[in-house]
């Protein structure tokens, strides 16, 4: 073994490394020849350790070899092969392969020799490929595996929770049938997922509760006519109060107390402003609820003959709007309410600087922290 090829760099190299320990076993026969030690060199040579390593030297050189027979099918499988890992060995380096180990003196004793850069390559590609097939390729399809099914699983649960129907039969038997490396058919869930985006179903609230609004108005519209028509006192004080605001008006006097007071059973809500008032009749309590909206733009002189008028008050405003501009000067007020011997009420209820928001807050128990906001209870 020493003599065959002596002198050729490539196996100088090999004896001197990864071949030591095969020529040191083979060396100790030399002076101890018997059938023992005969038999320990030979599980030593030909054991995996020693052998596996020269064997896959041995089959390599054989592979390059027969690359580099002119058109053998197995050279051109093995090159296209090799081209396909682009990423560590060009194919030109691959075909000086073979021309290079023919030289005795193309590698020397150099390790940044061409030839010895593309093996390291090779050898980084087959531990990284070895990594991934035994350990990253396993754990990437357990997790791929984890999510499919749990994705079936949710659109099983998507089934349960959609209303019946073609497509929730759909969802339940895709659910339960399939499995998680089949082709699934995405568009078919992506047009069914789009049935019930958030946006859409918010829509079809809103066009509900439209519809859910007219049907309502309609049906107390209805009540409230057959209630009405069956009244016959109530209509002829309708009629009666209609021809009394004709001839005053739109005021209404005391002789059309009873008339509007047989009216609200037909038509108890009222809506008016400060201004027009006089058209309803100037009894305490006479509406249950007095709802005053806009209240930072009304003054509480302009709103105590409609408060007069009602049993509770409700206030609604807008802290942050501005006042209305008062039509009364400061020292006017001051003059009138000194007259009527009202000054300490001239501060909170008085008409300059004043505003009915402010005056309901005033009178809270505990201010502002009594004060309802809309947007929180809405």
């Amino acid at each position: 073994m020493r003599a065959a090829g002596a002198g050729t760099p490539i196996k100088e190299r090999w004896m001197n490394g990864p071949g030591a320990p095969l020529m040191a076993a083979l060396d100790s026969v030399t002076s101890d020849s018997g059938m023992e030690k005969v038999m320990a060199v030979r599980r030593e040579v030909l054991g995996p350790a020693a052998a596996d390593p020269l064997f896959s030297r041995i089959g390599g050189a054989r592979i390059t070899r027969k690359m580099n027979v002119p058109g053998s099918p197995r050279r051109w499988r093995e090159f296209h092969r090799v081209r396909r890992v682009s990423a560590i060995g060009s194919p030109t380096g691959l075909r000086l392969l073979p021309a290079a180990l023919e030289s005795a003196d193309a590698f020397d004793s150099d390790d940044s020799h061409p030839v010895w850069s593309f093996l390291k390559k090779c050898e980084a590609w087959s531990q990284r490929w070895a990594t991934y097939r035994d350990e990253d390729a396993p754990a990437l399809e357990q997790t791929a595996n984890a999510k499919g099914a749990g994705a079936i699983r949710c659109i099983g649960e998507a089934a349960q929770a959609s209303p019946k129907g073609k497509e929730r039969t759909w969802l339940e038997t895709f659910a339960s049938g399939s499995a998680v490396n089949e082709p699934w058919p995405v568009d078919k869930l992506t047009e069914l997922a789009a049935l019930w985006h958030p946006d859409r179903l918010q829509a079809a609230m809103e066009r509900i509760d439209e519809q859910l609004e007219g049907i309502t108005f309609e049906t107390a519209r209805e009540q409230w006519l057959e209630r009405v028509a069956r009244d016959g006192e109530v209509l002829r004080s309708l009629e009666a109060l209609r021809e009394h605001y004709r001839e005053n008006h739109q005021r209404i006097q005391e002789s059309g107390y009873p008339h509007f007071e047989q009216a609200l059973k037909a038509q108890p809500v009222w809506v008016t402003t400060a201004m027009s008032a006089q058209s309803i009749p100037m009894q305490p309590g006479l509406f249950d609820l007095l709802v005053i909206d806009g209240a930072t733009q009304c003054t509480l002189t302009d709103m105590l003959p409609l408060i007069f008028r009602a049993k509770h008050l409700v206030v609604i405003g807008d802290p942050e709007l501005l006042p209305s501009v008062d039509s009364l000067g400061a020292e006017t007020e001051g003059t009138l309410a000194a007259r009527f011997g009202v000054e300490e009420w001239a501060e909170r209820l008085g008409h300059v600087g004043n505003h009915v928001y402010k005056t309901a807050v005033g009178v809270l128990p505990r201010r502002q922290a009594d004060v309802i906001s809309l947007v929180e209870e809405k």
